[in-house]
């Protein structure tokens, strides 16, 4: 089995975690929303993230394949960018890195995790309905949440297709 290991990222990271997120939104290309895919990461917001303990990379062996940030939003844990080099996709590593903000979160007292993301794209809303997030109706986000949806559909491309928020509530203590 390959050695996997989620860790907090160093701030001499940055590049490879930039990196990471231009490669794997290339992806957008083939679901027609290319600005995505040209729009380019802001590296000091990410180092700002490494700096305030919320950004996590996947170590692969001794290769960075990934990275997940989180924050506070609502009282919930909520993803807000996870990234997998497409030479690593495949491997279950968005899944190891949604578990590890949704570990994160219940640690912090959180009663489950959010996140926002396409509709209708694979890896996207039906990706994660398979992990056991579900779509969050607008009347019941949260004042932080439409703050994020509405910051997220001014961005080049998020506009162009439908956006949904979702959920996962955190199992309780008792495993129910």
């Amino acid at each position: 089995m390959t050695e996997l290991r989620i860790r907090p990222a160093r701030l001499a990271e940055i590049p490879r975690v930039v990196e990471i997120e231009t490669q794997a939104d290339q992806v957008f290309r083939t679901v027609g929303l290319p600005e995505l895919a040209q729009d380019p990461p802001d590296p000091g917001r990410r180092e700002a993230l490494a700096r305030e303990g919320r950004l996590w990379v996947l170590e692969r062996v001794t290769t960075l394949a990934g990275f997940v940030t989180a924050e506070l939003l609502d009282g919930h844990a909520h993803v807000g960018q996870l990234s997998v080099a497409p030479e690593h996709a495949g491997h279950r590593l968005g899944r190891r890195l949604l578990e590890h903000v949704e570990h994160w979160g219940r640690a912090q007292g959180c009663p489950a995790t959010t996140l926002t993301t396409f509709v209708d794209v694979p890896w996207n809303a039906p990706y994660y309905t398979r992990l056991g997030y579900a779509v969050l109706p607008a009347e019941q986000w949260g004042p932080g949440l439409t703050r994020t949806m509405q910051r997220e559909a001014g961005l080049p491309g998020l506009g162009a297709a439908p956006r949904c928020a979702m959920i996962k509530p955190c199992p309780s203590a008792d495993g129910a």
